[in-house]
């Protein structure tokens, strides 16, 4: 695209919808930030949470990426989860649209 870096998040939109073919079936989803943000909001939410196995994951260690994740979705963590959806939106926002899509099947 031929946006300047600081473009904001609706120009982005409009750019998109103007280059697809399909531009009504189009919603984008911006995850702020990526994957490790994702882990860096479980560690601001939780500094006590497995340390050493979110910093390694911090470090794109995939083993101990899991291992957070897997210790994340369990029940006693739901206060975690909580804050971390709160730090997420636009992660949650995507899951529940394609929760919304699975369950039109």
């Amino acid at each position: 695209m031929n946006l300047p870096a600081n473009a904001s998040e609706a120009d982005i939109v409009a750019e998109l919808h103007a280059r697809s073919d399909a531009a009504n079936k189009l919603s984008p989803y911006f995850l702020e930030p990526n994957i490790e943000g994702l882990v860096r909001s479980i560690q601001e939410c939780d500094p006590t949470f497995l340390p050493d196995s979110v910093r390694r994951a911090l470090q794109k260690k995939l083993n101990d990426r899991n291992i957070v994740f897997n210790a994340t979705k369990r029940a006693t963590r739901r206060s975690l989860r909580d804050c971390v959806r709160k730090a997420q939106p636009g992660l949650v926002a995507l899951a529940v649209a394609i929760a919304e899509l699975i369950s039109r099947e």
